[in-house]
């Protein structure tokens, strides 16, 4: 009696903490920000054209709130703004780069009281980019010797079993 008095209450406990785990999953919500070249790469001086889509459970959702950053990646935000998607939907004029690097969108929609995130970046010349930092005199003539000491020291491989780490 006492073994099925405790099945039951084992069930019921489960039951209530997969019902309260269930209740506070927030529903399928997709924030998409697409800039309007399917490859992402422009031209220098080309504008980007952005295209902001908030889904839940597929269907655009009306009057959401979101927050937006764009800007030079890993640098100041040039352009922030928030504002509310009365269709769910927003055609967003990105900006450009004069020179080559990478500009980034970020957008954050607030959907009943959880923050869904997403971004896009933009190539512009992303070929062209050159390193910010320059190589110091010795660089290759170091690696040289390094690599000419180790080319010195024997390869000795072998497989031992250490029984105090091995399962």
């Amino acid at each position: 009696m006492i073994m099925k008095t405790s099945i039951k209450l084992f069930y019921l406990c489960l039951l209530f903490t997969t019902t309260i785990c269930v209740a506070q999953t927030p529903l399928e919500v997709k924030v998409i920000v697409a800039p309007d070249h399917t490859d992402w790469t422009y031209k220098l001086n080309e504008k980007v054209k952005l295209s902001i889509t908030i889904l839940k459970n597929g269907n655009p959702l009306q009057n959401v709130h979101i927050a937006y950053e764009i800007g030079p990646e890993k640098m100041d935000n040039t352009k922030a703004d928030s504002l509310t998607l009365s269709s769910g939907k927003l055609e967003l004029d990105g900006g450009t780069l004069k020179i080559p690097g990478f500009l980034r969108c970020i957008v954050t929609a607030d959907v009943d009281g959880f923050k869904y995130r997403n971004l896009a970046t933009a190539g512009f010349n992303p070929s062209d980019i050159k390193p910010t930092v320059t190589l110091p005199n010795d660089f290759d003539n170091y690696w040289i010797n390094a690599n000419s000491e180790l080319a010195k020291v024997p390869m000795d491989a072998r497989m031992r079993f250490h029984t105090n780490v091995s399962v």
